[in-house]
């Protein structure tokens, strides 16, 4: 259960970033070129470095399931809804 909700964190954050990311990153271009300080501007979409995002965001949220598993398994179920009160 810890490991499907850090999944679906994980994914939620890759749709908003996907989108909000794109559109920001493509409207910056625009608004550059307009401006004219950088020269003429390309928007190219980096799907190296979201690729390497999205996995590192994976592999974070792997992780830290993991630790709050084992972390939940040292305490026994008692002890642990003791401390929720």
């Amino acid at each position: 259960m810890l490991r499907m909700e850090c999944l679906y964190y994980v994914f939620g954050t890759m749709a908003i970033t996907f989108v909000f990311g794109t559109a920001a990153g493509y409207i910056l271009c625009q608004i550059f070129n307009q401006v004219g300080v950088f020269g003429k501007l390309h928007y190219t979409f980096p799907f190296l470095q979201v690729l390497l995002f999205f996995a590192v965001l994976v592999v974070i949220a792997l992780i830290y399931s993991t630790l709050a598993i084992r972390y939940c398994h040292k305490q026994s179920l008692v002890d642990r809804i003791k401390t929720m009160e």
